[in-house]
């Protein structure tokens, strides 16, 4: 957890793990690659990040992959990360405005495009995809 700004309690976290003694990093289970393609093949942009970041992308899958392994769960998880809206991306000032943004109805279609996908598809697929 690496945090920029104090969390809700005002603790402004530098570095410090999500579960101590936890392993450095857990892998998402969910078949990201296929959700990306498929996304994409059918005109919703999408994009793979192998790294949701520091601040609370990171804390909340951590958590949940960390919990599942714990309590040894058979179930699959990952992270969706969808852009802002467009009317909040127009009200921000530079650099902000170069934020991806996506209206409300296509950002849900992906979502359940995703949940889709992740129950239908067992194995993701492993060639290289578009992703940073």
């Amino acid at each position: 957890m690496d945090f920029p700004i104090p969390d809700n309690v005002g603790i402004q976290h530098g570095g410090n793990p999500v579960f101590e003694g936890g392993p450095a990093a857990y892998m998402a289970t969910l078949p990201v690659k296929t959700i990306a393609s498929e996304l994409r093949a059918s005109g919703i942009p999408a994009k793979i990040s192998n790294s949701p970041s520091t601040y609370l992308c990171n804390q909340m899958m951590y958590t949940v992959l960390h919990l599942i392994a714990e309590k040894g769960l058979r179930t699959r998880a990952g992270f969706i990360h969808v852009p802002a809206h467009p009317a909040f991306v127009a009200r921000q000032n530079y650099p902000f405005v170069e934020m991806p943004s996506m209206n409300v109805e296509l950002m849900t279609a992906a979502v359940k495009n995703a949940i889709r996908i992740s129950a239908a598809v067992n194995q993701d697929h492993r060639e290289p995809t578009f992703n940073y």
